[in-house]
């Protein structure tokens, strides 16, 4: 019998994994696994788990493989692999089937503003984004939020100073509060739905997970203008368009953008291609809004469809490392049964058991 044991994502700050350690030593599993499909940078979030298990692994003659956006096959510390994965796959499928049943379309919900631009976790290419739409008095004509501009996080060693934005909480929903699964909180505000003014702008301004060198994850962030057929420009790492296109069949909406900006390596460039984009788009009159989407239906309808494609192939959504657990029922799964049954969500109908 196959023994695999799984590490989860959600532990505490700090964590310290001693339980877990002791489990894996005693079990001794044939694989070892850790599940960062939602996430980046596990390197830094399981740093005390990685410290805590390298020597075992040398000494053992195992690896360790972190599911996660990838850089694919990187060994981050003696036997700890990174294996890049589909990540949110079926999680983002599943928006998109929502969205049909639900008959979503930005334009029926009454969109009169040029763009949506939904900012939870205040990052630091997130507040450079905003502030040069203050620059730019381009937060008159969308929906901007960013809730917390007092706590910029991921910043570089000069810092983040709001130059030209007052500083204030932007915020859509006064008691916003993203849910966790937490009992007592509200299910409306999980990252999955939309939130109440999502569908009042035409087009999405996209702030993606990550803007990092080759790191393309696709979150639901990108997923919910595509599932709600919203045109949307994505502020990620350089050729985040490109690899839409090339991993998922996409189309791109170059009759409302000019696309170059993509390809640029410098962050700055990158943000002032999309405020550029902003700045056409807001000199067309609004009543142009219910024709532009008329004449990217057929685009908009062919990239969510793409979503639900990949989602059913099964050699992009398989992580390699976890393909026999399709091919055979001779295993057991010890660790995290939560992780383990978000793999199963992942997996879907190939998982044997």
């Amino acid at each position: 019998m196959i023994k695999c044991y799984m590490f989860g994502l959600w532990d505490p700050k700090d964590y310290d994994y001693q339980k877990e350690l002791n489990e894996v030593k005693e079990l001794n599993p044939d694989y070892i696994f850790v599940n960062c499909l939602a996430e980046f940078e596990p390197k830094h979030i399981f740093k005390n788990l990685i410290a805590g298990i390298t020597d075992w692994l040398v000494v053992n003659n195992k690896k360790m493989i972190i599911l996660c956006s990838g850089p694919d096959g990187l060994e981050i510390a003696p036997n700890v692999i990174l294996e890049k994965t589909c990540g949110l796959q079926n999680l983002l499928a599943y928006r998109c089937e929502l969205s049909i049943n639900e008959s979503i379309s930005g334009v029926e919900h009454g969109a009169y503003k040029w763009f949506t631009c939904y900012n939870n976790n205040p990052k630091y290419e997130r507040a450079l984004l905003v502030d040069q739409l203050a620059a730019n008095h381009l937060l008159q004509h969308g929906i901007v939020t960013f809730h917390k501009p007092q706590s910029i996080t991921s910043t570089p060693p000069e810092g983040f100073t709001w130059k030209y934005h007052d500083g204030s909480r932007l915020i859509d929903e006064p008691d916003y509060q993203l849910w966790y699964g937490e009992p007592g909180q509200q299910e409306k505000y999980g990252c999955i739905y939309y939130p109440n003014s999502y569908f009042k702008g035409f087009v999405d301004v996209t702030c993606e997970s990550s803007y990092y060198p080759n790191l393309f994850f696709m979150s639901e962030k990108t997923a919910k203008a595509i599932a709600g057929l919203k045109p949307f420009i994505a502020l990620s790492c350089a050729d985040y368009h490109k690899y839409l296109v090339d991993e998922y069949g996409m189309v791109l909406y170059d009759e409302l953008f000019d696309y170059s900006f993509d390809s640029k390596p410098n962050l700055h460039d990158r943000i002032q291609g999309i405020i550029d984009n902003l700045n056409n788009l807001v000199q067309r009159d609004p009543s142009d809004i219910r024709k532009l989407h008329e004449i990217l239906l057929p685009k908009m309808l062919h990239n969510r469809q793409m979503i639900l494609d990949y989602s059913e192939n099964k050699e992009k959504v398989i992580p390699k490392s976890l393909k026999f657990l399709t091919e055979t029922t001779e295993y057991e799964l010890y660790g995290k049964i939560d992780s383990w049954d978000n793999l199963r969500f992942v997996m879907g109908k190939w998982m044997l058991k």
